[in-house]
């Protein structure tokens, strides 16, 4: 009976839901993918709703050169496929067409409008995990262009951010970024974008050097610093300690605002039904497929149909071991105990030689054996 109270909180779903438990994880390391040249991997988003402008703008799109961090904006009132294309259209013709694009799972990007359009272009198109901001490398500037919104606005009123959206590009766009040890416009333009009353500044005057050995030699520097930046920053293996395989039956962690104050922080079990790639799976979600990190995700073992020990000749079965359609007879059961009993019977033959019979159990009183035997003699 306790072994199978064990059993049971063990495998208790409700209690693998709502507790950290034994299937408590590490978070995953990430593993960085610095881009060789600039705008050959770009990552978008969508930033919003804010308070509505003058304009009826609500919302800011946001696409960033993952090589460069070069940050481009631009507010929209309402956020469609065609919208985001034009977007993207202009930004191609300035800088060139990418070959992959980096988003989340919105509709917008996941619409067939702005699929046809990738496709169209031969650009790639890649989805980050739901619920994990840091697969998305435009995060990273979603939240440095938010923080200088807070403070552009503070002289104005909140839906005037859109005067302010120009001046918060400016100033990332002159920022020096850890990653590269430069600039976004130094690593594009070879130069620092010049700020007003600068102009008679030496490093404004200087030659630019933007020729092409120039400008190869200075995406080296950029390319060998991302190196050096990312080994410092995330280990050398960048597999997660816990992975899963197609079919296993696994967790999933109910994120704030998908569930109610009191309701459970992991759903599930669900199954696995892709590996996408490092520490990236897509899981049925109740019949939808949805991509998921593994840090989002908890290991569930089904509890096993057999028993881990084994049943002896004389055991009966429990009330929750018989079926509810299965109706127990006691003449059978007490077939069941008497059968085995007569095929474990066994003749013994003493040493005076006479033969008697005796159950050969591990718990018989072998004392009582040689009292019958001295008797007979």
């Amino acid at each position: 009976m306790r072994r199978q109270v064990k059993t049971h909180v063990r495998y208790c779903l409700l209690c693998a839901a709502s507790k950290r438990g034994e299937a408590w994880q590490e978070k995953a390391p990430l593993k960085p993918r610095p881009p060789q040249r600039p705008w050959q991997v770009v990552s978008i988003d969508i930033m919003g709703p804010y308070a509505q402008m003058r304009k009826k703008n609500r919302f800011l799109i946001v696409l960033t050169d993952v090589c460069s961090k070069w940050v481009e904006a631009i507010p929209v009132p309402q956020v469609r496929p065609r919208i985001l294309i034009d977007f993207m259209e202009n930004i191609c013709q300035r800088w060139g067409y990418p070959e992959r694009v980096i988003s989340n799972n919105g509709p917008t990007f996941r619409s067939k409008v702005w699929t046809k359009y990738l496709q169209e272009k031969f650009i790639n198109q890649y989805f980050s995990p739901i619920y994990h901001q840091r697969s998305n490398p435009v995060e990273r500037r979603n939240q440095e262009l938010k923080k200088l919104l807070r403070i552009y606005c503070q002289p104005r009123e909140e839906d005037q951010w859109d005067a302010a959206f120009n001046q918060a590009l400016f100033t990332l766009r002159n920022r020096k970024n850890s990653a590269t040890g430069m600039s976004p416009s130094t690593v594009l333009l070879g130069a620092q974008l010049v700020r007003p009353g600068e102009w008679g500044h030496p490093e404004v005057n200087q030659q630019v050097g933007n020729n092409p050995a120039e400008r190869g030699r200075r995406l080296d520097r950029v390319r060998r610093r991302q190196i050096i930046f990312a080994r410092n920053l995330y280990p050398e293996n960048p597999r997660s300690k816990v992975q899963f395989q197609v079919g296993d039956r696994v967790l999933v962690r109910c994120h704030p605002g998908t569930q109610t104050p009191l309701g459970l922080p992991w759903s599930g079990p669900y199954r696995i039904v892709r590996v996408c790639g490092l520490n990236v799976y897509e899981v049925d979600r109740g019949g939808s497929i949805v991509l998921l990190h593994v840090d989002d995700l908890r290991p569930w073992r089904d509890r096993p149909e057999d028993r881990e020990f084994e049943r002896g000749p004389l055991h009966i079965p429990e009330v929750d071991e018989i079926p509810d359609n299965v109706m127990l007879n006691p003449d059978e059961v007490e077939e069941n105990i008497a059968e085995p009993i007569e095929q474990d019977r066994q003749s013994e033959v003493s040493d005076d030689g006479t033969v008697s019979d005796c159950f050969a159990y591990p718990d018989l009183d072998s004392e009582n054996v040689m009292r019958e035997k001295e008797r007979e003699v």
